[in-house]
């Protein structure tokens, strides 16, 4: 150290504060500024990681991001670069393991280092190696933490980088399953710090062991999600943390959006009237209801006419006790919009599938875990954690069924005895569905165009081949409705009737229909995209709604008394529209 007791007879050398293969750190004091200083010195082979860290921190303009004050490379090959000291430190050194953070803590760090992440992105690069050790605590005047910073660039890698398949070293325990095999995606940083969070959370990191075993469980182990005691922060730590990154949150800006929800549900069970920080905005998603609409009688007439900012899948329609409310499902989320005026939108993460059940049970896939939301309640629940490689799913409240590439698995909720059989499956999506009687059905075959009806216990009863890929399923209550795509004759659509002790019946849809939707014993398809077609169990097809202008698609509330449609509109705009139905449609009996 007596060597470097002044560095240029500017930086006095107090001590060293860490170590590692690429150089030290030493505390030292600006005989300039006279304030304390932290100084990364490289090691004299280190020349690539000093340029990396330069060239990937120096132009920084973020506030959550570690910024170099001063750099310089001496002639014998050391370089050096001085930042701001922390007299706090690392986050590291502000956690005991064992022993969680506050929740308040928690949503702070995660608000500051997606601001950090999506700052970076946006200018073509990655991290690769977010870590407590990497993360820097910032005190306020009264002791308290007042933000979190993001430092050490020095394995950050460019997108073209990652694209050519270069790897940067990371942390294992902290590592995506991913970069396992040498990929680097932008979320694969929303990985890390997902883990980063369960950690804060829990005070444990997920999974143990040494490195070989880190990775295993990285990529096999189920996160376990039910340690987190918050369901809210279970839902944004399961997004970030999904093994599948074309499943995982797709961007820091996307997880923002569900941090602002999931910090606006929390405020609201700890009966707040304001959002946890303070930077966090009431509504910062782009999806947003841009009009309210009047709820009045149900009578057949339109209710709302608005417009929804931002890329979905499709749209779902819930009836709770404050009326009819929005799913607008997207790849990796679900936002729950009313549309009454009263009460807010919800964000919540998801990895796989959704299933609507009832007029207001919404339950969704998380990783390895199903859940179940209500929006007349508080907070999602975990219905079964141990899902391990689910593609599909049903719950009927009483039971969860769900599939994987090889087998099927029958779950009593009351009991939890579990039944399960091996059944492979190949292509398109899994389907599924319980009967009211115990019974239930999945789609089999190599080209998924077979129904396999089942016992309670998992015994096979009727194995049926339909004209095509199965696309929909559902029952009214021991009658089976399959809706099939048959490849052969044009692309064309069809629903099967079919009954344990009966030959199915067959009902061809015109080959104009492209959008279908189904309801408990109900199918709904589109015509000249502004007629809406039904059938029931007696297959007999007859018209229930005329649009006065042509849509892209449509849904239908498992009550029948709503139906919403949508357009598209320039750029990433839709134009959604919803109608009360329920004395054209709700009241219909179709004679089985």
């Amino acid at each position: 150290m007596a060597e470097f007791a002044t560095i240029l007879e500017r930086y006095e050398v107090l001590d060293e504060l860490a170590f590692g293969t690429q150089g030290v750190v030493l505390r030292a004091r600006d005989l300039v500024t006279d304030k304390q200083v932290a100084i990364k010195q490289f090691s004299l082979g280190a020349r690539t990681s000093y340029l990396r860290e330069i060239a990937a921190s120096l132009d920084n303009r973020h506030k959550n991001l570690l910024t170099p004050l001063d750099t310089f490379y001496r002639a014998d090959g050391v370089g050096f670069v001085v930042y701001e000291f922390f007299a706090a430190g690392n986050l590291r050194q502000n956690m005991t393991q064992g022993v969680p953070y506050g929740m308040r803590l928690i949503l702070r760090c995660a608000e500051d280092l997606l601001h950090a992440l999506a700052y970076l992105h946006q200018r073509k690069l990655i991290h690769c190696d977010v870590k407590p050790e990497n993360v820097f605590v910032n005190r306020g005047s009264a002791g308290h933490i007042s933000s979190f910073l993001l430092g050490d660039l020095g394995s950050t890698c460019s997108m073209r980088e990652a694209e050519q398949g270069e790897h940067r070293t990371g942390s294992p325990a902290y590592s995506a399953p991913e970069r396992l095999y040498q990929k680097f995606l932008p979320n694969s940083d929303l990985y890390s710090l997902g883990v980063l969070l369960f950690e804060l959370a829990t005070g444990n990191l997920p999974f143990s062991g040494g490195p070989k075993e880190m990775a295993r469980a990285h990529l096999q182990q189920p996160v376990p999600l039910a340690q987190i005691p918050n369901a809210f922060l279970h839902n944004l730590i399961g997004g970030l943390m999904e093994k599948d990154p074309i499943r995982r949150i797709k961007s820091a800006e996307r997880a923002l959006m569900l941090l602002t929800s999931v910090a606006s549900d929390i405020a609201t069970e700890r009966h707040h009237s304001a959002p946890i920080t303070g930077k966090i905005p009431n509504h910062s998603m782009n999806i947003l209801m841009k009009s309210k609409a009047v709820i009045g009688r149900r009578v057949p007439s339109e209710r709302l006419r608005t417009t929804i900012e931002g890329d979905f899948d499709r749209l779902h329609v819930l009836d709770g006790s404050e009326g009819p409310q929005l799913v607008i499902e997207s790849a990796n989320d679900i936002v729950i919009a009313p549309v009454s005026g009263r009460g807010r939108s919800r964000m919540i993460s998801k990895s796989g599938s959704i299933h609507l059940a009832g007029d207001c049970d919404l339950f969704y896939q998380l990783d390895s875990t199903i859940n179940r939301f209500n929006p007349n309640f508080a907070a999602p629940t975990i219905v079964h954690d141990r899902c391990v490689g689910s593609i599909d799913f049903v719950c009927d409240g009483r039971r969860l069924l769900w599939r994987t590439r090889r087998s099927a698995h029958l779950l009593d909720l009351k009991t939890r005895e579990e039944t399960s059989f091996l059944i492979p499956h190949y292509l398109l999506e899994a389907r599924s569905l319980l009967f009211e009687n115990g019974d239930f059905a999945v789609s089999a075959g190599s080209m998924n165009g077979q129904i396999s009806l089942r016992s309670s216990q998992c015994e096979q009863k009727r194995l049926q081949e339909l004209d095509g890929p199965i696309i929909e399923l559902v029952s009214e209550p021991t009658v089976l409705l399959a809706v099939t795509l048959n490849i052969k004759q044009k692309d064309s659509y069809a629903v099967w009737r079919m009954a344990q002790y009966s030959e199915p019946q067959r009902l061809d849809i015109p080959i104009e229909s492209r959008v279908i939707c189904t309801t408990q014993g109900h199918v709904f398809w589109l015509v000249d995209n502004i007629h809406i077609f039904q059938c029931g169990i007696g297959l007999a097809p007859r018209l229930v709604f005329k649009l006065n202008e042509p849509i892209c698609g449509f849904a239908i509330s498992h009550n029948h008394h709503w139906v919403v449609t949508w357009t598209k509109a320039e750029g990433k705009v839709s134009n959604v529209c919803l109608y009360s139905t329920a004395t054209e449609i709700a009241n219909e009996k179709v004679a089985s």
